[in-house]
């Protein structure tokens, strides 16, 4: 049977298209946050084990501890595709 030609083409409505030059893409970090929440949690509670209650131990500890969670965080993202 003959088609005809000014039936409408299928489109796609499945497919994403990227932002426009004007529009911005928002990237997902969720591993960057939990993971430096984590370990600076972490820090504080190794922190006060081996130094005791004491402030400066303390600030320190929760300190590393958010700068290790910022590149764990970062690099499970980046594994994770959401760059």
């Amino acid at each position: 049977m003959a088609q005809s030609r000014q039936r409408h083409k299928h489109s796609h409505h499945h497919v994403q298209h990227p932002p426009g030059p004007g529009g911005k893409h928002k990237v997902q970090t969720k591993a960057l946050n939990i993971m430096m929440i984590f370990m600076g949690i972490l820090g504080v509670f190794v922190a006060y084990i081996s130094a005791g209650p004491e402030l400066l131990w303390l600030a320190a500890g929760a300190v590393a501890g958010i700068a290790a969670g910022f590149f764990i965080g970062r690099s499970m993202d980046n594994v994770a595709g959401r760059k």
